[in-house]
Protein backbone atom coordinates (compact mmCIF):
# COMPACT_ATOMS: atom_id res chain seq x y z
CA UNK A 1 0.00 0.00 0.00
CA UNK A 2 2.80 2.44 0.86
CA UNK A 3 4.57 1.63 -2.43
CA UNK A 4 1.38 2.38 -4.39
CA UNK A 5 0.94 5.66 -2.52
CA UNK A 6 4.51 6.72 -3.31
CA UNK A 7 3.93 6.17 -7.04
CA UNK A 8 0.66 8.06 -6.78
CA UNK A 9 2.30 11.01 -5.06
CA UNK A 10 4.99 11.18 -7.75
CA UNK A 11 2.18 11.47 -10.27
CA UNK A 12 0.58 14.28 -8.26
CA UNK A 13 3.76 16.36 -8.29
CA UNK A 14 4.11 15.90 -12.05
CA UNK A 15 0.46 16.59 -12.93
CA UNK A 16 0.39 19.83 -10.96
CA UNK A 17 3.36 20.92 -13.06
CA UNK A 18 5.64 22.04 -10.26
CA UNK A 19 8.97 23.30 -11.59
CA UNK A 20 11.07 23.37 -8.49
CA UNK A 21 14.15 21.93 -6.86
CA UNK A 22 14.31 18.26 -5.93
CA UNK A 23 14.43 19.23 -2.25
CA UNK A 24 11.16 21.15 -2.53
CA UNK A 25 9.55 18.28 -4.44
CA UNK A 26 10.65 15.90 -1.71
CA UNK A 27 9.01 18.11 0.91
CA UNK A 28 5.78 18.10 -1.10
CA UNK A 29 5.89 14.30 -1.33
CA UNK A 30 6.42 14.03 2.41
CA UNK A 31 3.55 16.41 3.20
CA UNK A 32 1.16 14.52 0.92
CA UNK A 33 2.22 11.16 2.28
CA UNK A 34 1.77 12.47 5.81
CA UNK A 35 -1.74 13.73 5.01
CA UNK A 36 -2.78 10.44 3.43
CA UNK A 37 -1.26 8.32 6.21
CA UNK A 38 -3.04 10.40 8.81
CA UNK A 39 -6.39 10.13 7.02
CA UNK A 40 -6.27 6.35 6.46
CA UNK A 41 -5.72 5.81 10.17
CA UNK A 42 -9.28 7.05 10.64
CA UNK A 43 -12.28 4.81 10.09
CA UNK A 44 -13.44 5.11 6.45
CA UNK A 45 -16.93 6.01 5.30
CA UNK A 46 -18.73 4.38 2.38
CA UNK A 47 -18.35 6.23 -0.94
CA UNK A 48 -20.98 6.04 -3.71
CA UNK A 49 -20.63 8.57 -6.49
CA UNK A 50 -21.77 9.11 -10.08
CA UNK A 51 -18.81 9.90 -12.33
CA UNK A 52 -19.78 11.09 -15.81
CA UNK A 53 -17.18 12.19 -18.36
CA UNK A 54 -17.02 13.75 -21.79
CA UNK A 55 -14.24 12.41 -23.95
CA UNK A 56 -13.05 12.30 -27.54
CA UNK A 57 -13.25 8.96 -29.33
CA UNK A 58 -11.02 9.57 -32.35
CA UNK A 59 -12.13 13.08 -33.41
CA UNK A 60 -15.71 12.79 -32.17
CA UNK A 61 -17.15 13.51 -28.77
CA UNK A 62 -18.34 10.67 -26.55
CA UNK A 63 -20.33 10.72 -23.32
CA UNK A 64 -19.20 8.19 -20.71
CA UNK A 65 -21.41 7.28 -17.73
CA UNK A 66 -19.79 5.94 -14.58
CA UNK A 67 -20.31 4.82 -11.00
CA UNK A 68 -17.74 4.80 -8.19
CA UNK A 69 -18.02 2.66 -5.06
CA UNK A 70 -15.38 2.65 -2.35
CA UNK A 71 -14.20 4.30 0.84
CA UNK A 72 -13.60 7.89 1.90
CA UNK A 73 -11.07 8.74 4.62
CA UNK A 74 -11.78 12.13 6.18
CA UNK A 75 -12.67 13.55 2.74
CA UNK A 76 -8.92 13.57 2.02
CA UNK A 77 -8.16 10.18 0.48
CA UNK A 78 -10.67 8.09 -1.50
CA UNK A 79 -10.28 4.74 -3.21
CA UNK A 80 -12.38 1.91 -4.59
CA UNK A 81 -13.64 0.50 -7.88
CA UNK A 82 -15.42 2.25 -10.72
CA UNK A 83 -17.38 1.14 -13.78
CA UNK A 84 -17.76 3.29 -16.90
CA UNK A 85 -19.66 2.80 -20.14
CA UNK A 86 -19.75 4.77 -23.38
CA UNK A 87 -23.30 6.05 -23.95
CA UNK A 88 -25.12 6.41 -27.30
CA UNK A 89 -22.12 6.36 -29.63
CA UNK A 90 -22.62 5.53 -33.30
CA UNK A 91 -20.11 3.82 -35.58
CA UNK A 92 -20.36 3.31 -39.33
CA UNK A 93 -19.29 -0.16 -40.47
CA UNK A 94 -19.21 -1.52 -44.02
CA UNK A 95 -21.19 -4.78 -44.24
CA UNK A 96 -21.46 -6.45 -47.66
CA UNK A 97 -20.43 -3.17 -49.33
CA UNK A 98 -23.23 -1.29 -47.58
CA UNK A 99 -22.56 1.27 -44.83
CA UNK A 100 -24.43 0.40 -41.63
CA UNK A 101 -24.65 2.56 -38.53
CA UNK A 102 -24.27 0.56 -35.34
CA UNK A 103 -23.72 1.32 -31.65
CA UNK A 104 -20.11 1.38 -30.49
CA UNK A 105 -19.62 -0.07 -26.99
CA UNK A 106 -16.73 0.74 -24.69
CA UNK A 107 -16.89 -0.42 -21.07
CA UNK A 108 -14.19 -0.56 -18.42
CA UNK A 109 -13.76 -1.50 -14.76
CA UNK A 110 -10.99 0.22 -12.81
CA UNK A 111 -9.43 0.68 -9.40
CA UNK A 112 -9.24 4.37 -8.48
CA UNK A 113 -7.29 6.51 -6.01
CA UNK A 114 -8.13 10.14 -5.30
CA UNK A 115 -6.27 12.66 -3.17
CA UNK A 116 -7.96 15.94 -2.18
CA UNK A 117 -5.02 18.36 -2.08
CA UNK A 118 -6.97 21.56 -1.39
CA UNK A 119 -10.20 21.61 0.59
CA UNK A 120 -12.25 24.39 2.09
CA UNK A 121 -15.82 24.50 3.37
CA UNK A 122 -17.36 25.21 -0.03
CA UNK A 123 -14.83 23.87 -2.53
CA UNK A 124 -12.18 21.25 -3.13
CA UNK A 125 -9.53 20.29 -5.69
CA UNK A 126 -8.56 16.66 -6.19
CA UNK A 127 -6.34 14.42 -8.29
CA UNK A 128 -7.94 11.06 -9.16
CA UNK A 129 -6.22 8.29 -11.10
CA UNK A 130 -7.62 4.93 -12.22
CA UNK A 131 -6.33 1.77 -13.86
CA UNK A 132 -8.04 -1.39 -15.07
CA UNK A 133 -9.34 -3.59 -17.91
CA UNK A 134 -11.77 -2.57 -20.62
CA UNK A 135 -13.70 -4.05 -23.54
CA UNK A 136 -14.86 -2.52 -26.84
CA UNK A 137 -17.09 -3.91 -29.60
CA UNK A 138 -19.77 -3.00 -32.15
CA UNK A 139 -23.41 -4.11 -32.03
CA UNK A 140 -24.18 -7.18 -34.18
CA UNK A 141 -20.46 -7.66 -34.88
CA UNK A 142 -19.27 -8.74 -31.43
CA UNK A 143 -17.29 -11.80 -32.53
CA UNK A 144 -15.34 -9.92 -35.21
CA UNK A 145 -14.82 -6.62 -33.39
CA UNK A 146 -14.54 -7.24 -29.62
CA UNK A 147 -11.18 -6.59 -27.98
CA UNK A 148 -9.86 -6.34 -24.41
CA UNK A 149 -7.54 -3.60 -23.23
CA UNK A 150 -5.94 -1.93 -20.20
CA UNK A 151 -6.66 1.71 -19.40
CA UNK A 152 -5.08 4.42 -17.30
CA UNK A 153 -6.83 7.72 -16.54
CA UNK A 154 -5.48 10.79 -14.75
CA UNK A 155 -7.53 13.89 -13.91
CA UNK A 156 -7.50 17.24 -12.14
CA UNK A 157 -10.93 18.09 -10.72
CA UNK A 158 -12.48 21.04 -8.91
CA UNK A 159 -15.82 21.07 -7.08
CA UNK A 160 -17.86 23.88 -5.51
CA UNK A 161 -20.51 22.94 -2.95
CA UNK A 162 -23.84 24.61 -2.34
CA UNK A 163 -25.56 23.92 1.00
CA UNK A 164 -22.43 21.91 1.90
CA UNK A 165 -23.45 18.74 0.03
CA UNK A 166 -24.68 19.75 -3.45
CA UNK A 167 -21.70 20.20 -5.76
CA UNK A 168 -21.07 21.62 -9.20
CA UNK A 169 -17.66 20.91 -10.66
CA UNK A 170 -15.40 20.57 -13.66
CA UNK A 171 -12.21 18.79 -14.53
CA UNK A 172 -9.71 17.86 -17.22
CA UNK A 173 -7.71 14.71 -17.76
CA UNK A 174 -6.33 12.13 -20.14
CA UNK A 175 -7.06 8.47 -20.90
CA UNK A 176 -4.31 6.14 -22.07
CA UNK A 177 -5.37 2.95 -23.86
CA UNK A 178 -2.52 0.41 -23.78
CA UNK A 179 -3.88 -2.04 -26.38
CA UNK A 180 -5.52 -0.79 -29.55
CA UNK A 181 -8.57 -2.59 -30.96
CA UNK A 182 -7.42 -3.19 -34.54
CA UNK A 183 -10.93 -4.30 -35.54
CA UNK A 184 -12.31 -0.81 -34.90
CA UNK A 185 -10.92 2.37 -36.39
CA UNK A 186 -11.44 4.34 -33.20
CA UNK A 187 -8.82 5.74 -30.82
CA UNK A 188 -9.70 5.53 -27.12
CA UNK A 189 -6.51 7.26 -26.02
CA UNK A 190 -7.77 10.82 -25.70
CA UNK A 191 -8.19 13.89 -23.50
CA UNK A 192 -11.21 14.11 -21.22
CA UNK A 193 -13.22 16.86 -19.59
CA UNK A 194 -15.98 16.73 -17.03
CA UNK A 195 -18.81 18.99 -15.96
CA UNK A 196 -20.59 17.36 -13.04
CA UNK A 197 -23.45 17.80 -10.67
CA UNK A 198 -22.81 15.93 -7.42
CA UNK A 199 -24.88 15.01 -4.42
CA UNK A 200 -22.22 14.27 -1.81
CA UNK A 201 -23.64 11.74 0.66
CA UNK A 202 -20.42 11.89 2.71
CA UNK A 203 -20.92 15.60 3.42
CA UNK A 204 -24.66 15.14 3.92
CA UNK A 205 -24.40 12.29 6.42
CA UNK A 206 -21.09 13.01 8.12
CA UNK A 207 -20.88 16.80 8.08
CA UNK A 208 -19.19 18.10 11.21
Amino acid sequence: MVFVLKIYLKYIVIIIGINCTSLYSQNIDEDMMSNIKSSIQQKPKILIELDNKNSFISTRQGWILGLKVGFNHEDIFRYGISYHSLYNKKYVIIDQLKPTEENLHFNYLTIFLEYVFNQQKNYEFSLPISFGPGLSWIDNFYQSTHSYTLLYEAELNGMYYFFNFIGLGAGVGYRLNFFKNYNIEEKFTAPMYTIKFKLDFYRLLYAK
